[in-house]
């Protein structure tokens, strides 16, 4: 309220029209906000109209638009929040590699749960809870704060994080939500909302970063895949910290080149190095001690879902490891596919042949080159290893979804079937947030094929601990039925 005003009486003196809009709707939020407090319910029609005011208001109030690119803004400092893993960590590095001052806003955990809940209404979903609490916590320990910029004026701050760019999540208000709360915080005017995609989607930064964003994936689908064989507990995770350390060390080194020649030398060189170290990885957690009697008893499973709760252990609740515990070993669904879903969606809803376009599969070619060139190199160690196409994601899923609603439904059905059909797997393992749209409409198509589609489990967070004995069936479950693995999975065990 205290921003606003100050809006108001700053459009009062510059743009009187403007400053009429502004206070119409303002006086309309403001009442609507005193009226919905007394009634237990509304209607969906008010809360929408609540929204649009809020837009209003939103849209006198910043002058410039809303972020499109890295470099557009004449940002002097990015904040990259929480994902899930050690992306966003790996994704601060490349940026600051590239001479970007970057900072990540630190993991999830119980503290920024609590932070969370000083923030946020208990309505939001625990993805989002966790991005913003662990934003709001690093923003209390900076010791600049987020400096002292002007409003509407070069060298503000650019907050990237899961944005307009996943479309049905959230309705589409992770940014709106997120820009209320720095508004509430009397940063909105200092710090600006981006998506993540603002990343992958930068000519500059794409290649380093997206070759960044599949080493992750590909770190975490060995170490989840070996936390079930393991002979001594804790040896996947520290494995998996130590190449994750290399790797935040490869890409903060600085690739400074001028120019696209140069530029193009510079990812290259950085994919060769990338590579090398994926090669190491894979060769190192092959090599790890197992124990052979647990591993002939094994039942394999596909985890998929959730962007961030799939990887993001502390808000799963270490579903990863309580699997594992119970003999079930994982294959895990990459990040990166929603990434290239994304991409290839604006691919296939361009009007015409225009540059964008153009560029747009550009993309998902150099992003179908660094995967294919990184699996091949992990497969010859770890030949389980596999990454599916995004177009054929996209098309399993067409067999019981259109692809609308557009969201996280659609690689959830369509690696879920798709994996059942081509991998030797014995179930798959949804993970989502309590409430979520795409998950509760992935689970009611994939339960349509009852029989004829593989086991399921749907597990829902919501901070509160898992129901350890709902994972315990679906183990016995998979244990009790006949094992569908072959030497194409895990070449090893028999």
């Amino acid at each position: 309220l205290f921003n606003a005003l100050n809006a108001l009486a700053y459009l009062i003196e510059t743009d009187p029209p403007a400053a009429q809009r502004f206070s119409e709707r303002l006086a309309d939020m403001l009442r609507y906000t005193v009226e919905a407090g007394n009634r237990p319910i509304s209607l969906l029609s008010e809360e929408i109209g609540f929204v649009e005011d809020y837009l209003g208001v939103a849209r006198e109030r910043y002058e410039t638009p809303l972020p499109s690119s890295l470099d557009g803004g004449g940002y002097r400092r990015y904040y990259f929040g929480h994902v899930g893993g050690s992306l966003g960590r790996q994704l601060v590095a490349a940026m600051r590699g590239s001479g970007l001052d970057a900072h990540y806003a630190g993991p999830a955990d119980e503290l920024a749960l609590e932070e969370a809940g000083r923030h946020c209404t208990g309505k939001e979903c625990l993805p989002y809870q966790l991005i913003w609490g662990s934003f709001a916590r690093f923003l209390q320990a900076e010791p600049a704060g987020a400096g002292d910029e002007a409003p509407n004026g070069h060298g503000r701050t650019l907050f990237l994080s899961a944005g307009n760019g996943f479309q049905a999540c959230r309705a589409n208000c992770f940014p709106l939500a997120e820009q209320i709360a720095l508004d509430k915080l009397g940063l909105g005017e200092r710090i600006e909302v981006g998506d993540l995609g603002l990343v992958t989607g930068s000519r500059k930064m794409m290649p380093v970063a997206w070759s960044a964003l599949v080493a992750v994936d590909l770190l975490n689908m060995m170490r989840f895949y070996h936390l079930a064989t393991e002979r001594t507990r804790g040896d996947a995770d520290a494995l998996f910290a130590r190449h994750s350390d290399r790797l935040t060390s490869l890409l903060e080194r600085p690739r400074r080149a001028a120019g696209l020649a140069r530029g193009v030398a510079a990812a290259r060189r950085t994919l060769r190095e990338v590579e090398a170290l994926v090669g190491q990885a894979a060769a190192d957690f092959a090599g790890l001690p197992r124990d052979s009697a647990r591993e002939a008893e094994l039942r394999d499973v596909f985890i998929c879902g959730d962007f961030f709760l799939r990887v993001d252990e502390w808000g799963n609740d270490q579903l990863q490891r309580k699997l594992s515990d119970l003999g079930l070993r994982l294959l895990f669904e990459p990040f990166g596919e929603f990434i290239e879903l994304l991409v290839l969606r604006d691919v296939q809803e361009a009007v015409t042949d225009g540059r964008a376009a153009v560029e747009r599969r550009a993309t998902l070619r150099v992003m179908r080159y660094v995967i294919d060139r990184l699996v091949r190199t992990v497969q010859v160690h770890e030949p389980w290893v596999f990454w599916h196409d995004i177009r054929d994601v996209e098309g399993e899923s067409r067999a019981l979804l259109d692809g609308y609603p557009f969201g996280e439904s659609i690689p959830t059905i369509g690696s879920a079937l798709l994996t059942w059909r081509t991998k030797p797997v014995d179930g798959v393992v949804v993970v989502a947030p309590r409430g979520c749209g795409p998950a509760l409409v992935a689970e009611a198509q994939l339960r349509r094929l009852a029989a004829d589609g593989p086991p399921l489990l749907f597990v829902y967070n919501d901070g509160d601990p898992i129901d350890e004995d709902r994972l315990a069936g679906f183990a016995w479950r998979l244990r009790s039925r006949e094992r569908r693995h072959s030497a194409l999975l895990g070449g090893r065990s028999t």
